[in-house]
């Protein structure tokens, strides 16, 4: 165990010069048909990165990855999406060191219009199977399905 304990201090004496850790549980905390709002945790050495900022890449389905934005945050919310889409998403922290290695990725689907996609007509309503309408006239004969 001598090797693991001098590769250890090594690490811990040299850590402000190692690029910084790749942040770690990245969730979605609110996901709508267009919006998604991502948190995830601080890394584990931000404290040696003083000029540590996030950066948010998304990807449509198996598409590039695109750079969404910038934050000193562990938040970061993405308008803008399509519905029923699914999504790729990767933060990565950089600091005057570098950029994180082996980055997580996120991948998340996008719900449908009529799950609340904030503009909800009353029309939407009667296409949720949760909520037939009464007086539904416009299909006949699907009664026995």
């Amino acid at each position: 165990g001598t090797k693991l304990w001098s590769d250890w201090s090594h690490v811990a004496t040299f850590n402000d010069l190692s690029p910084p850790e790749p942040p770690v549980q990245i969730s979605v905390s609110k996901l709508t048909a267009n919006f998604a709002g991502v948190e995830w945790s601080h890394v584990l050495n931000s404290k040696s990165h003083p000029k540590l900022v996030y950066k948010i890449f998304l990807a449509e389905r198996e598409g590039a990855m695109q750079l969404m934005g910038v934050t000193k945050n562990n938040r970061f919310e993405v308008p803008g999406l399509k519905p029923q889409t699914m999504y790729r998403l990767s933060v990565h922290s950089e600091s005057e060191n570098g950029v994180s290695q082996r980055n997580p990725i996120l991948r998340f689907t996008t719900k449908t219009e009529a799950d609340g996609g904030g503009d909800t007509s009353p029309s939407d309503f009667l296409m949720l199977p949760q909520a037939p309408s009464p007086g539904n006239k416009g299909k006949p004969g699907r009664r026995g399905s």
